[in-house]
């Protein structure tokens, strides 16, 4: 995937570079491309996070970058966008192939852009905006996106539209925020370049608002997350259940629970020591991040315990889900870190309840529990749910 979008952006550089050198230039469009690059590397320094987006953010370069595109046409705004950035990612010293990526994605992404607005001659106000609309989505929303998504999916072995959904959902609100930016920066410019000082302001209060707002899902995200695992904790799961029981009674829709237990856990514990218990922990909660996505729900629900919540998800459903777990589970072999020892194969029993009319969420728990436990007794390693045999509302047996 990197190599073909290093190629592409080598190329379209070296084609901008050429077409750039070809054109008549006064010292003012020289100044203004110097401006905007400077500006882009500038805000380059100083990125936004955003979720979905990794450690690096966003930065409001994507407003001088759209500015760059509608006013000096594409061979100058591929210059600008590959060049400020490349200069800012170098001194921060960040991994050459990875500003090489940034650089080749974001000409790749002006060239685009340019050659598609460049079909809209801006005679009047209208077509000024959609110009600025034109160049962002294109410029984003079609190619930029779709090559994040890209190295973010094969980085961490997620499906790629899924990640690609998130990242749309996550980075809309900024970069539409941006994009209005653009615009006022593209009209004041259209007067007197001097006067886009004025969007300093603007374009500071979007970065702090952006910047505060994350800190605070941040703080909001470690409050209900268990630590170990990097699942959701009983705090978020108590929340989220609640919510979604809440939801599927009002939309007459199925909801069904999973509730399961790392068997022979406290055997792991006791014989290998905590530290190899934490590590079954790491590796159950590695195992629920990689099978359940979308819009279930999964926490650990306390000690060896997890839970899973799958909104309009039906029974037969549910023990598809449950089984396709219990298999991936038992599918990793556990190592000792500190010899390398080979300590077996983990496994987990499941047990699984379907919300009824007239149930609570304390009803669907319980029934899911019991059914667990009804597992636990019945050999372990195996998914239990209320219609099959193994199911009892005798009280629970203990189990180790």
């Amino acid at each position: 995937m990197v190599a073909p979008v290093l190629v592409a952006g080598v190329f379209t550089v070296c084609w901008a570079a050429y077409r750039y050198a070809g054109q008549a230039h006064t010292p003012r469009t020289v100044a203004e491309l110097v401006a905007l690059l400077a500006a882009i590397a500038v805000a380059e320094r100083f990125p936004v996070p955003v979720e979905g987006m990794g450690a690096g953010g966003v930065t409001v370069g994507f407003v001088f970058a759209i500015a760059a595109i509608v006013l000096l046409g594409w061979p100058a705004a591929v210059l600008v966008v590959a060049v400020g950035p490349t200069v800012t990612h170098l001194i921060g010293k960040r991994p050459p192939v990875r500003v090489a990526y940034n650089a080749s994605m974001f000409a790749v992404s002006a060239l685009a852009a340019g050659v598609v607005i460049d079909q809209i001659h801006a005679t009047s106000a209208a077509a000024v905006v959609a110009q600025v609309a034109l160049a962002a989505f294109v410029y984003y929303w079609i190619v930029n996106l779709a090559l994040i998504s890209a190295v973010l999916a094969a980085s961490s072995g997620r499906p790629y539209f899924q990640v690609a959904n998130e990242n749309l959902v996550q980075t809309t609100p900024p970069f539409a925020l941006m994009t209005s930016a653009a615009l006022i920066l593209v009209i004041l410019w259209q007067r007197e370049p001097w006067l886009s000082l004025a969007l300093a302001g603007p374009l500071l209060a979007i970065g702090l608002y952006q910047r505060s707002t994350f800190k605070a899902m941040q703080a909001m995200r470690l409050a209900l997350t268990d630590p170990l695992t990097g699942l959701g904790n009983r705090k978020y799961f108590d929340r989220m259940i609640d919510t979604a029981v809440q939801n599927a009674l009002a939309n007459g829709e199925p909801l069904s629970l999973l509730m399961f237990d790392i068997d022979h856990f406290k055997s792991f514990n006791d014989s290998y020591g905590h530290l190899t218990g934490d590590q079954v922990l790491r590796l159950v909660g590695m195992s629920l991040r990689q099978t359940i996505k979308g819009q279930d729900i999964t926490a650990r629900y306390g000690g060896e315990e997890f839970a899973v919540v799958l909104p309009n998800t039906a029974l037969r459903q549910a023990l598809t889900v449950a089984d396709h777990i219990r298999r991936a589970v038992m599918a990793k072999e556990l190592k000792k870190k500190s010899t390398g020892e080979i300590l077996g194969r983990v496994t987990i029993s499941v047990g699984v309840s379907v919300l009824k009319a007239g149930d609570d969420t304390d009803a669907l728990i319980e029934r899911a529990d019991s059914c667990l436990y009804a597992a636990k007794r019945n050999g372990r390693n195996r998914v239990v749910c209320e219609i099959d045999p193994e199911f009892t509302s005798e009280i629970r047996s203990e189990v180790a």
